[in-house]
């Protein structure tokens, strides 16, 4: 897990998602690990994910398209 990633608790509203079975045992694994939800973890990892797609696209520049 990287230094910089902490999961911890908090609420959003619901979404349906499709993920694959190898996918779904490691994201409960680290989310029992924790101690959170299944669905908190995921949410973590998407603000985390968007948040460092975000940072390294402001390093780059905009793109061809002109930004995201």
């Amino acid at each position: 897990m990287h230094d910089n990633f902490i999961p911890k608790p908090y609420r959003k509203n619901p979404i349906t998602i499709r993920i694959p079975p190898d996918k779904i045992e490691q994201i409960d694994q680290l989310a029992a690990q924790y101690d959170i939800s299944r669905s908190s973890l995921i949410n973590q990892c998407i603000d985390y994910g968007l948040d460092h797609l975000l940072r390294d696209q402001d390093d780059r520049g905009p793109g061809p398209s002109g930004g995201v």
